[in-house]
């Protein structure tokens, strides 16, 4: 079970990379700038980042 996870994940990984570049190529060709692309995938990135690490950020203290 656990060699078919992680060969799944890593197709998910290996196709999300992939399709990147197809996006950002689509993006570009479309007149949407490289900042603003790249503000798009951080704010993407930031907020699922912030949904999988909610309960650690809440235990964070400010002298951490």
């Amino acid at each position: 079970m656990k060699r078919y996870t992680a060969d799944l994940g890593l197709l998910l990984v290996g196709l999300l990379w992939g399709l990147g570049f197809v996006f950002v190529k689509i993006g570009l060709n479309e007149g949407i700038t490289p900042f603003y692309l790249l503000t798009i995938r951080f704010v993407i990135a930031f907020l699922l980042l912030s949904v999988i690490f909610f309960k650690k950020m809440i235990e964070i203290k400010k002298h951490e």
